[in-house]
């Protein structure tokens, strides 16, 4: 256990037997047809991953520092030498293997996570080097908490899920990247403590602290999306889980950090749940631990009633035998009673036992057979169904300046809890949009909400006044190009960049009378029309109609694209650049938000159409479902100063 030890293993070849001293390690990892594991450096500290020569059993000859030095190297004592390689001075909590073609696997460390791949183009003695790739910097993963996802690797960190695919890595997105951006209104605020995942039949499950509680988010590998929230109410969070097979059944187990053992069902199944706890051996006053026992369970799928029948598992301790009696909770459905329930007996001293059921109809009536036990506590729970997902978009314009007010906008922001994502209307880098203003005004605090949900922003005029903006985009990682959209479970965002012609040129969208009949128009009205979100929202930087003091009326350019998005389907604007919040229902309801920090505007001519006009900071909070749109307008004290729902 401690590393120091060494196996001995020999193999033939050529008639000629060799031994081979294998370390002792932790983690083994069959990849690319070798054998890897980790093992202690000179420190004690288990940071080095050895890797076996192609054929044969791994040989640690060769020890490579992190600035790819040799460091103590020695020939084996028989055959090729391999390599040891550390990827940082942390200590490795877990290796696994991806879904790739070209040899990466991932590496986690108590600080951060690695994507490794052997780099055939530079070997020291014969072997390859490694090569490693900095992914995410979340804390400890252990083996546990890593899956495939659909082709993919999935990982549940401290900040929730992660995937990728060893080719792109969606750190910049974190646990929000697209493939599970639909369950982001289920997360608990905290962190998440445990991580745990499991593949079963066709799915693959997620152990997470949710709003509801701790359970299982479910992932149908056929259909490709998220399907289910199992909650387990009175459990702490799952912290490994366990696929047994026996006699053709195919069942699955849960430990959870309160050392507490679950039996899941799937579907219509009930979960039965089995905390022992004060078990005696000889006397009462002397205790065996939960692990000395064993729970056995048996599986019936038979629908329409259910009824308990037990097995007997029996187990010597301390000279004593112990029989365990299992439980069967097989389908249930309809109002049929409960029929005898068994409990623990032993042929000495006493037990206590709670069992709990979650799932299906409530049990109607309970019958217990306390003939050689005490201590019994049944309890019956009901269970919470998978909820309706919501999403939770934060929506602000005019932000990129350094103040007292941006800051009171940003932290409110920030503080939002379930945010599927932060989206932008532009105005993000004052003045001229440069890299330097960037690094000052932008990136401190946006990196910080990245952390939380992604980000993405429709450009503003001061944001592509350098370069074509191209310091904003760089940022932004926005692709395929400057108009795009981003599509969420149930709803679609359509970003498009004012300032830009038919010839790509950047020109200020009051000298624009073309802008309508420009490419980036007929993209932008092909997408809403072919879109199948049921909340289709257009964002751009430029009001088509304002109450603000700066409005210009060259603006006006604009009007006639609003006609046309509200008959391609769109279901609002938002836009910034007028410094205030105004709401107007003019051809399609068009939230201005340049609400974000920068001075603000006074209210100029009061368009007819104005529903709100409020020349305060905030921002704009829209709660998305299958069935409405709500848009809500928050100040810097939490308030809601207007709402309006599409």
């Amino acid at each position: 256990p401690d590393g120091s030890a060494r196996a001995t293993s020999t193999w033939d070849q050529w008639s000629v037997t060799y031994p081979e001293y294998v370390p002792i390690g932790k983690f083994p990892m069959m990849h690319d047809g070798r054998l890897y594991c980790v093992i202690k450096d000179s420190q004690g500290r288990w940071t080095q991953i050895v890797g076996s020569v192609t054929g044969r059993p791994v040989d640690f000859t060769l020890l490579i520092n992190d600035a790819g030095d040799k460091a103590g190297a020695l020939e084996a004592e028989y055959g090729a030498p391999a390599l040891a390689y550390a990827v940082s001075y942390d200590e490795v909590t877990a290796l696994s293997r991806l879904n790739t073609t070209d040899s990466n696997f991932l590496v986690t460390t108590q600080r951060g996570s690695y994507l490794v791949k052997p780099d055939y183009a530079n070997t020291i003695a014969g072997e390859p080097t490694m090569a490693n790739q900095p992914l995410f910097a979340v804390g400890a993963i252990g083996p546990e908490s890593i899956t495939d996802l659909s082709g993919n690797t999935a990982v549940v960190s401290q900040e929730g899920i992660r995937t990728f695919n060893g080719v792109t890595q969606l750190k910049w997105e974190g646990r929000n990247d697209p493939i599970v951006r639909n369950i982001q209104g289920l997360f608990d605020d905290s962190l998440q403590t445990y991580g745990a995942t499991v593949q079963f039949n066709n799915y693959v499950g997620f152990a997470l602290k949710t709003i509801y509680g701790g359970g299982v988010v479910w992932w149908d590998d056929t259909l490709g999306q998220f399907v289910a929230l199992d909650l387990y109410k009175g459990a702490s969070q799952i912290t490994q889980f366990a696929v047994v097979n026996t006699s053709s059944i195919r069942a699955l187990y849960f430990t959870t950090a309160d050392n507490r053992l679950f039996k899941a069902f799937a579907g219509d199944y009930a979960e039965c749940a089995l905390t022992l706890h004060d078990i005696a051996a000889e006397s009462a006053s002397a205790s065996i631990a939960p692990q000395a026992v064993t729970a056995s369970f048996i599986h019936s799928a038979q629908s329409g009633y259910w009824t308990a029948s037990v097995v007997a598992d029996s187990r010597t301790v301390t000279g004593s035998t112990r029989e365990l009696v299992g439980v069967d909770v097989p389908a249930w459905r309809g109002n049929a009673s409960a029929g005898k329930i068994l409990v623990p007996t032993y042929n000495a001293g006493r037990a206590g036992i709670e069992i709990r059921w979650t799932g299906g109809a409530k049990l109607t009536r309970l019958d217990v057979d306390t003939s050689t036990s005490t201590d019994i506590e049944i309890e019956p729970l009901d269970t919470i169904a998978a909820q309706p997902l919501e999403e939770l978009f934060i929506i602000v314009a005019d932000d990129g300046v350094v103040n007292a007010n941006r800051s009171a906008v940003h932290e409110l922001m920030v503080n939002e809890t379930g945010v599927t994502a932060f989206i932008g209307a532009g105005d993000h880098i004052y003045y001229n949009g440069t890299q330097a203003e960037l690094d000052t005004n932008m990136a401190p605090y946006w990196n910080r909400a990245r952390k939380q949900a992604p980000f993405y922003a429709a450009p503003g005029n001061h944001d592509n006044d350098t370069n074509s903006g191209s310091a904003f985009f760089a940022y932004m990682r926005q692709f395929p190009g400057r108009y795009n959209s981003v599509r969420f479970n149930y709803t679609e965002f359509f970003f498009f960049d004012t300032g830009l012609t038919t010839a790509g040129a950047q020109v200020n969208p009051e000298n624009l009378p073309v802008l309508a009949a420009s490419t980036q128009a007929r993209w932008l009205i092909n997408a809403l029309q072919s879109s199948l979100a049921r909340n289709r929202i257009v964002v751009w930087h430029h009001p088509a109609y304002s109450s603000g003091s700066s409005y210009s009326p060259g603006i006006a350019a604009m009007q006639p694209l609003l006609q046309r998005v509200k008959d391609a389907g769109a279901t609002a604007v938002i836009n910034g650049h007028t410094h205030l919040y105004e709401r107007i229902v003019e051809t399609i309801p068009q939230f201005t938000v340049g609400t974000g920090g920068h001075p603000l505007h006074g209210i100029g001519a009061i368009n007819p159409n104005s529903k709100r006009i409020l020349p305060t900071y905030g921002y704009l909070r829209l709660r998305a479902s299958p069935v409405r749109s709500v848009f809500q307008f928050v100040n810097v004290n939490g308030e809601v100063l207007d709402e309006y729902i599409a």
